[in-house]
């Protein structure tokens, strides 16, 4: 380091700490009475967080309010952070999201690494639970890299969990088995017995669904030995929880019923209501798979009555359990009672495995009743969401795949980095030693040469990109070429039918004509979809391209191409200074043309559309408002993915619109978002690259 360097190294410093003290000078006059207040709401707010969302938010708006007025920043990053955990105990991840990343906010503010670890670990866990495993390990790398900075081992043990149970999640058990071990290591390294248990509850579990029955019941009844001399009653109600889980998968009923009652035993003894509504469900469930149908009734109706505590697809399950139970007595009207009532929470939740299973239940009892109408209504309705669940398993599954190869490669490489970061930090340690004794010729000299290693390392990085990027293309036209091969096997459906019904169709009764509509209308929609995928798959494999476009003219071109549609409508569309834009015009033109199109179709009065946009720095933000029918802000990003609609079985698009324009946006770095009111219409923001 030269003179001017340390001068105005030193500079810097002594204006941050002027600037700081500046700073804190504000915050030192706090009123003891609103602390004592505040103190107050956090802890309410801490006693109810798993438990009572209406009342942690009441609390924390309040408490914003306080901490706000004495500008406590700590405690809005905890006010924050609560409310974020309380959504997401209660299955509302996307809201959880939100607010824990305005903790992270507050968190990196404070330059508090440990509050940036806490925040970091929170959105890895809420990602996990959204199925978002790419961000979910992004972020739980994060928290790794500085529990390891800071020595924190606690927060490393935590992590391990976090990424056992991610990849335990996408049945990648090497994997999750190799990261509970690594967190129940360190637990016992630091004598935190109850931390060992909770992570050889979920190897056990990990274990069971592996198929390794053996190692399952060896690690559970360990981890069943230790809970006991915590004295902690609910880690021992847990423990023995899963341990009926493991006898359960294992066919082992009555060991199982024994483990569940236990539990519930345990449970109860400290009022634990979320956790005794979990053990009460799967002690009924027990009971009604060894055909004891009355005690299981007597349970599921306890269960019922505590159903405030049960998660909404607990509580699908619940009504779907209820309605199967009823079904097995013969009371079919009872259990076509539970099965809508399941059905209702599943449509409102979009949970396509229960709108699946209760769609066909209802079908088969109206079938035996013979009423034909309800039959193909919910024949109808199961085989559409069948699809459905069909295209959204394919698309998670060619995700997971991905997730799954660049996981591996990851692993491999960051265990490499690390080996060389250790041997670097070494060698830096020897240099050190070098330069105070050489002097700053030496500085200067190992200086060059460290700048060329840098060098070497970036050129090596730049390889390892070209790389992965080549084989991310290789699972995007795995896609492609999935969705081409499956048409002519279905056009051979499509055509064998219709020559069936041709020949034959004469001889069929009303009934057996019907089935033959049926398949056909089934026929076509798959052939819609494959065609969607095909489209959205084309999309997917081809690059960006670095070209300036004029947004007004590709607009132009576009309302030409949609003339029908607007004359039909009398659609009226106003454009306010469109800037030019760096990149493909075909993008662009299916990017606008989606936008334009669906403002149009979904809007029941005369649609208007207005277009605008500006430029900051280099990229230009585009806003498009219409006043359609608007979407649901409650479905969050969930708009953008692929095959996805609002309402399942409604006569529109096949929901690849949206995820082509995000797919474009994202090939040129830029994001999408919109703002929108039911009934009164959506405005899309976007922004792509200036030209």
């Amino acid at each position: 380091m030269n003179n001017y360097t340390l001068f105005f190294t030193l500079l810097l410093l002594l204006f941050s700490v002027s600037e700081s003290l500046a700073f804190f000078g504000t915050k030192v006059s706090i009123d003891p009475a609103k602390q004592r207040e505040l103190d107050q709401l956090l802890h309410e707010m801490e006693k109810n967080v798993y438990q009572d969302l209406p009342k942690v938010l009441a609390l924390g708006n309040e408490a914003i309010q306080i901490a706000e007025e004495i500008y406590s920043t700590d405690d809005l990053l905890k006010i924050y952070s609560k409310i974020g955990l309380c959504y997401e105990n209660h299955n509302q991840q996307d809201s959880a999201l939100v607010y824990y990343n305005y903790a992270l906010e507050y968190a990196k503010h404070s330059e508090d690494d440990a509050k940036i670890l806490s925040v970091y670990n929170d959105l890895a866990i809420t990602y996990r639970r959204q199925t978002q495993y790419e961000k979910s390990k992004q972020y739980y790398l994060k928290a790794m890299e500085i529990a390891r900075r800071i020595g924190d081992k606690s927060a490393q043990e935590n992590i391990y969990h976090g990424l056992g149970s991610l990849y335990k999640d996408i049945s990648d058990y090497e994997n999750a088995i190799k990261n509970f071990l690594e967190s129940i290591k360190l637990a016992e390294e630091r004598g935190h017995n109850e931390y060992v248990v909770h992570s050889m509850q979920f190897l056990a579990i990990t274990y069971a669904e592996a198929g390794k029955a053996e190692s399952a019941l060896s690690v559970i009844e360990d981890a069943v030995t230790r809970a006991r001399s915590t004295q902690d009653t609910i880690l021992n109600g847990i423990v023995l929880f899963d341990y009926g889980k493991i006898l359960s998968l294992d066919e082992k009923y009555e060991a199982a019923h024994e483990k569940f009652s236990k539990s519930l035993k345990a449970l109860k003894s400290v009022g634990h209501k979320p956790l005794i509504a979990r053990g009460l469900f799967y002690l009924a469930d027990n009971y009604a798979k060894r055909g004891n149908f009355r005690a299981a009734h007597e349970l599921f109706l306890e269960c019922e009555k505590n159903e405030q505590y049960i998660s909404i697809r607990g509580r699908a399950d619940l009504y779907y359990k209820m309605g199967e139970l009823y079904g097995k007595e013969g009371k079919k009207e009872v259990a076509k009672e539970y099965y809508n009532k399941s059905l209702a929470l599943a449509d409102k939740q979009n949970l396509l495995d229960f709108q699946q299973r209760n769609h066909y239940d209802l079908y088969k009892i109206y079938e035996a009743q013979g009423n034909r109408d309800a039959t193909l209504r919910h024949l109808t309705a199961y085989t559409a969401v069948r699809d459905s669940l069909f295209s959204e398993e394919q698309t998670k599954a060619i995700t997971e795949m991905q997730f799954k190869y660049r996981a591996e490669k990851n692993e491999r490489e960051i265990e490499h980095l690390q080996s060389r970061q250790e041997r670097t930090i070494f060698a830096g340690i020897m240099v050190l030693l070098l330069l105070i004794l050489a002097g700053l010729t030496g500085a200067a000299f190992l200086s060059r040469r460290n700048n060329q290693k840098l060098r070497t390392k970036n050129t090596e990085i730049k390889h390892k990109n070209i790389k992965l990027k080549e084989s991310n293309q290789v699972l995007q036209q795995f896609a492609y070429v999935a969705a081409h091969d499956l048409k002519e096997p279905l056009r051979s459906i499509g055509s064998f039918t219709n020559l069936i019904q041709r020949r034959y169709g004469k001889d069929f009764n009303e009934e057996a004509n019907e089935y033959m509509s049926f398949i056909q209308t089934s026929v076509k929609r798959m052939d819609g979809l494959l065609k969607s995928l095909l489209e959205y798959s084309g999309i997917t494999i081809q690059q960006s391209e670095n070209r300036i476009v004029s947004s007004k003219k590709v607009l132009q071109d576009v309302l030409q191409n949609l003339y029908s549609s607007i004359t039909e409508k009398n659609a009226r569309i106003e454009a306010v200074h469109l800037l030019n834009v760096c990149m493909s015009d075909m993008h662009l033109t299916q990017l606008l043309q989606n936008l334009v199109s669906n403002s149009i179709k979904y809007c029941d009065r005369t649609p208007h559309i207005q277009i605008s946009s500006h430029r900051s720095d280099d990229r230009v933000h585009f806003t498009l408002t219409d006043n359609g029918v608007g979407l649901d802000p409650d479905h969050g990003e969930k708009v953008f993915n692929l095959f996805y609609q609002e309402e399942k079985g409604k006569e529109g698009g096949a929901g690849i619109g949206l995820a082509i324009c995000k797919n474009i946006i994202e090939k040129y770095d830029g994001n999408i978002y919109y703002d929108s009111r039911v009934g009164e219409g959506t405005t899309f923001f976007f922004d792509l690259p200036a030209g």
